[in-house]
């Protein structure tokens, strides 16, 4: 196919790569966590939710690529993911002054090519370049392939994460826990920031049965 001069491999090798990265990376920052507030016996304010939200988008990218039970919808999933991934690298190329290992349209023929050397019908193989994929679709479509789940409790516990990730203020201000003492004057408050035990346990957890699923479906694939 098209992906095995690219990346030395066909694209269900490609896909199995893509898996190792993603469950690779969401064991690495949930460890990274389990270090933090059990080795270090730190629990700030802000950083558990920025490690469990890198966990979560790999692992329900893991488990969004695997759940389907349909070879050639999961073939679909891995090559929109790597039109992202293609987006993102031109984008960086560019900004650094670098020639393109592939333009934008180059990476378009040649995705939309190994969709047609995987067998895929013509519907999918545009659908491969049709848009790019992001977190907050995975992420949902990922928990409603979850039994203990739905794509809503995926998604919030995403949105918590994120929002708190970048300083949005409405994450800030309604999930984190915080303390007010007066200041110097009377219009200066000072406030004291600390993470919420509630929220905390429920993205935890929510981020557990994702990854768990993950690994679960990764054995489940691998021995098919």
């Amino acid at each position: 196919t098209a992906l095995t001069s690219r990346y030395g491999g066909s694209v269900t090798a490609n896909w199995q790569h893509a898996l190792h990265q993603a469950d690779g990376l969401a064991v690495d920052h949930v460890d990274a966590l389990r270090a933090l507030v059990q080795d270090a016996k730190q629990v700030h304010a802000r950083a558990p939710f920025t490690l469990l939200r890198a966990t979560l988008e790999n692992a329900a990218a893991a488990v969004w690529l695997l759940a389907p039970n349909d070879r050639a919808e999961r073939l679909l999933r891995r090559l929109r993911l790597q039109w992202a991934d293609a987006l993102d690298q031109v984008n960086v190329q560019n900004l650094r002054n670098m020639t393109a290992l592939l333009t934008k349209d180059e990476w378009k023929a040649e995705l939309r090519q190994a969709a047609v050397d995987a067998g895929l019908n013509p519907a999918q193989v545009i659908q491969v370049t049709a848009g790019k994929i992001t977190y907050r679709s995975i992420v949902e479509t990922a928990g409603e392939a979850l039994a203990k789940l739905t794509g809503k409790d995926a998604l919030l516990c995403w949105m918590i994460s994120s929002g708190i990730a970048h300083a949005q203020s409405w994450a800030v201000l309604s999930v984190l826990k915080r303390v007010e003492t007066p200041g110097a004057s009377p219009d200066v408050v000072t406030v004291e920031f600390s993470a919420p035990e509630m929220e905390l346990v429920l993205v935890s957890q929510v981020t557990m049965l994702m990854l768990i699923e993950a690994w679960r479906l990764f054995d489940q694939r691998r021995m098919a």
